[in-house]
């Protein structure tokens, strides 16, 4: 019988005990400290016409969130504001080169009063993410990845947890214990990226010149793009537009 040398053997088993090295991105070289002439990119996110009106989320089920909430929270996969200001929408460009953000200070999603805290969270490839529970119940964070490895984390109260990701997606994010808590992480490659506030503004600085596709996300409304060129120490305005 042919025997397999020790150190073969073992680095055999250490592939098959992650069949998922192998298909993980190269990190990708950090960016310069400095960009020649960089632009900057910004703009607004609008609906046209009458927004969908959504219904509290009730609570139902759960003593401790309902009591926090008595009237219901507010669905935030649609936040229109009274000018047709859409909020939560990811804003980047889909073609920018490619950058590790692994030194980059971390981002953070908590979960306060029953609730993830932003509803939408932004984080470059290999940039940390606190997953944070400032509750004192249990909740679960379930990450419905399909690029990269799915996560179910479990926080049995105060507490917090430290992840990353290798490769850029847009991922929906929910609460096994408390259906209504839903958030989405978008993971980028490159730090050509934001996320639309109350004013449905948004803005990337530090772009470096060049022409572009500008993507606008939303998990409802969907995805819009449009070709930008940005110029030597240019600011672009861009405008997106969902409507009914």
């Amino acid at each position: 019988m042919t025997r397999v040398p020790y150190i073969l053997l073992l680095g055999l088993l250490l592939l098959g005990c992650d069949d998922r090295a192998a298909s993980r991105p190269k990190a990708a070289p950090p960016p310069p400290a400095v960009i020649e002439h960089a632009g900057t990119i910004d703009g607004r996110v609008m609906f046209s016409g009458k927004a969908p009106e959504l219904p509290p989320i009730s609570l139902t089920g759960d003593a401790h969130c309902q009591k926090l909430h008595p009237q219901g929270l507010t669905d935030e996969s649609v936040v229109v504001a009274d000018d047709g200001a859409v909020a939560n929408v990811l804003v980047y460009l889909k073609d920018a080169p490619r950058w590790d953000g692994g030194g980059r200070p971390a981002a953070l999603l908590d979960q306060i009063g029953c609730q993830y805290v932003p509803h939408v969270v932004a984080v470059q490839i290999n940039q940390p993410l606190r997953v944070k529970s400032s509750d004192s119940i249990l909740h679960n964070v379930h990450i419905l990845a399909t690029v990269n490895p799915a996560e179910n984390l479990s926080e049995t109260g105060p507490g917090e947890q430290t992840i990353h990701f290798a490769s850029a997606e847009i991922m929906h994010v929910r609460c096994d214990v408390h259906p209504w808590m839903k958030a989405i992480i978008g993971v980028f490659d490159s730090p050509y990226y934001a996320v639309t506030g109350a004013d449905g503004k948004f803005e990337i600085r530090n772009v470096p010149p060049g022409t572009y596709t500008l993507a606008a996300w939303h998990e409802r409304f969907g995805e819009q793009t449009q070709k930008i060129t940005v110029g030597p120490d240019g600011t672009v305005t861009a405008k997106f537009a969902y409507a009914p």
